[in-house]
């Protein structure tokens, strides 16, 4: 499917859903039923993050010279680790607590971080290779 449309529309639709699906996903998991976390973490992993995933790496590589690409994606990679990753388990308990130990100002905060992903990958040029309308890819 990138190879069609490209590596950018898939990115933004899988943040977009990411942004779309915050709420069912905490609605579900609010639940404290074993089946409906179950489905809401594969929906969650399997549709929307997979395809977000499955196309970032070659979209990332490609959006920087190759001189400087392997510094470029580490230190960005690390500067994400230390700063967000690390520090997502503190971040997230503040809107749970401020919410009165309800998860909704934490969905609105995922929510709006995937309107941030789309809104930033938009303004990124793409990546794929252009392709001419009704040619064939040749092995």
């Amino acid at each position: 499917m990138p190879d069609r449309v490209g590596r950018k529309p898939v990115m933004i639709g899988g943040a977009v859903a990411i942004t779309l699906f915050a709420y069912p996903f905490f609605l579900m998991v609010d639940t404290r039923e074993p089946w409906l976390i179950y489905m809401a973490i594969t929906v969650a992993f399997a549709l929307f993050l997979n395809s977000v995933f499955a196309v970032a790496g070659t979209f990332y590589a490609e959006s920087l010279p190759t001189e400087v690409r392997y510094s470029g994606l580490v230190f960005v990679r690390d500067v994400n680790g230390v700063i967000f990753a690390g520090t997502s388990p503190f971040i997230a308990t503040l809107p749970v607590g401020a919410g009165g130990d309800r998860p909704w100002y934490l969905a609105a905060y995922m929510a709006a971080a995937g309107l941030a992903s789309a809104l930033c990958t938009w303004r990124l040029p793409e990546t794929a290779p252009v392709r001419t309308k009704g040619a064939t890819v040749r092995a």
